[in-house]
């Protein structure tokens, strides 16, 4: 759920666009624009978790970042300001995307790298499945409720993995917790990942 909550949040909204729409009474631009908050906000958040997760451990940032994820989530079922609502889109992502790099932060944590290998082949058959069948889900929502339902479910959704880590997820990494931050070291990996030619 970790891995998917971010996903969940695109594929499960694309069937909505046009309900979003005429619901703000705004053209397609504005609408597609609250995809593209998303991504941006989900590319740039993955650079900001990896760092704050190796100096405050792997939980506080998950929490963190899924506690935005709820918020933005419940306040897209009630804005009524299309603007609103792509920032609101952008916050959703920058929250959600936690839960992408953090899980797999914990599994190289917790596992060597033949078991590691294994863990991230099935959290990719799971995340491979969210995209084919939160279209349908959304879908399915669209049928019997308004659009609303889908960020509804959503925050339902976030609130389930905020009490999953709170109470069932030890902190994998708690030496981490006294490492202090360099902008150097962190640089340097950026550019390390960059100038990989298979990235």
């Amino acid at each position: 759920l970790m891995s998917s909550i971010a996903p969940l949040s695109t594929d499960m909204y694309l069937p909505a666009l046009s309900h979003v729409e005429q619901s703000f009474q705004t053209n397609s631009f504005l609408t597609q624009l609250s995809l593209a908050s998303f991504f941006i906000a989900f590319a740039l958040g993955q650079l900001i978790y990896g760092p704050l997760s190796d100096i405050f451990g792997r939980k506080i940032p998950a929490l963190v970042g899924i506690f935005f994820f709820i918020v933005s989530s419940l306040f897209c079922v009630i804005i009524d300001d299309i603007y609103a609502f792509i920032a609101l889109r952008f916050f959703e992502a920058l929250g959600g995307c936690a839960g992408v790099v953090i899980a797999r932060a914990i599994v190289n944590d917790l596992f060597e790298i033949k078991e590691a290998a294994g863990i991230f082949a099935l959290m990719m058959v799971f995340s491979s499945l969210a995209p084919m069948l939160s279209p349908t889900f959304g879908g399915i929502l669209l049928e019997y409720f308004s659009w609303h339902s889908i960020f509804a479910t959503l925050f339902a959704l976030g609130i389930l993995l905020f009490l999953m880590i709170l109470f069932g997820l030890k902190e994998s990494a708690p030496h981490l917790k006294n490492k202090k931050f360099s902008h150097h070291e962190a640089m340097k990996s950026y550019k390390f990942v960059l100038s990989d030619k298979r990235f």
